[in-house]
């Protein structure tokens, strides 16, 4: 049983909002892993991921609208479920982001952070934080936000400024992950 699974696979969703989206890829693993869902609504800043995400998931129960996280236009309490997945280092404003999914959270929710950070890695994965910092240099002279990936006490303290209730956290390693792995290095 992977993480996923044992988090998600005996949660009903509800109503679901995605943020910062991109792709949808985040959006496959909670279709994947939760008991149920009535809906999922991604949102994202860029209209070109949203038409990605919308070539790429074709179910009817989801949904993509282009919206900036930093001003959710949904009702307060209008969600079961909120999430993001590896994008916080992707944010301007992460504090105003996540205030707004918790705006639009329903009181006894489920918040859902996903996030990689730079702590307790092997040093094959080290060196995919450093590609991906490299990336960030790359998209930040590009003139694209891309922050350098977070350290996990960072992460804890967004979590713990947004003053929730029963918090689980989890450390996901992918221990068989090598990004010099020819498969991953063509993709």
């Amino acid at each position: 049983m992977n993480v996923f699974e044992e988090l998600f696979s005996a949660l009903a969703g509800g109503r679901v909002l995605d943020a910062a989206t991109g792709e949808g890829g985040f959006i496959r693993v909670l279709h994947k892993y939760l008991i149920s869902y009535t809906e999922i609504v991604g949102i994202d800043s860029s209209g070109r991921m949203i038409k990605t995400a919308q070539r790429k998931n074709k179910n009817q129960k989801v949904h993509f609208v282009q919206m900036n996280a930093e001003q959710i236009g949904f009702n307060e309490a209008s969600f079961d479920t909120v999430s993001i997945a590896v994008s916080l280092h992707h944010l301007e404003n992460v504090p105003q982001v996540l205030g707004e999914m918790k705006r639009v959270l329903k009181p006894g929710g489920m918040f859902i952070i996903c996030e990689m950070h730079r702590d307790g890695l092997t040093e094959a994965q080290f060196n995919a934080i450093r590609i991906h910092h490299w990336a960030a240099e790359v998209d930040a002279a590009l003139g694209t936000l891309h922050d350098r990936t977070f350290a996990r006490a960072e992460i804890l303290d967004y979590i713990d400024d947004l003053n929730l209730y029963d918090v689980i956290t989890r450390d996901i390693q992918q221990i068989d992950a090598d990004p010099m792995k020819d498969k991953v290095v063509r993709s």
